[in-house]
């Protein structure tokens, strides 16, 4: 196991609800999300951390409501958003790696948050913004 998710179980907790992803779901993902978050996944999979407070999740289960949630924004490259982890309460976190951009979907206040795109994953390498989103992660937080 490495530093990052240590110090991200160490704040969340144990896995549970956890659903192993076959390697042919993940590969549907390759050059779309962060090479990190699928060695991730080939590891620990989808699941529940903190009670289920914060979830891991696959991508295609989320999807229409991401279409859906971002279908009348000036977002660029929209249709590359993909949603990669969510909160109890409905905060869900997607990916652009075209952009380089996050965004945050917040339906409790009917609001979507974006970054600006990060140059790093911009000029390639997504692995520490990967890690730094879930290190920032903490058990207090939503």
């Amino acid at each position: 196991m490495d530093e990052c998710y240590e110090i991200f179980l160490s704040e969340l907790g144990p896995q549970f609800s956890k659903v192993q992803p076959s390697d042919i779901e993940i590969a549907k993902f390759e050059g779309h999300l962060p090479q990190k978050l699928l060695e991730y996944w080939r590891l620990y999979g989808w699941g529940g951390y903190y009670d289920g407070l914060f979830w891991l999740v696959n991508p295609e289960d989320y999807a229409s409501v991401v279409q859906a949630w971002l279908k009348d924004t000036a977002i660029e490259n929209k249709e590359d958003c993909l949603a990669i982890a969510r909160t109890a309460f409905g905060r869900t976190f997607l990916w652009n790696k075209k952009t380089g951009q996050n965004v945050t979907i917040v339906p409790l206040d009917s609001q979507i948050i974006t970054s600006p795109p990060n140059k790093t994953v911009l000029a390639g390498d997504d692995t520490i913004p990967l890690q730094s989103f879930l290190i920032e992660k903490k058990s207090g937080s939503s």
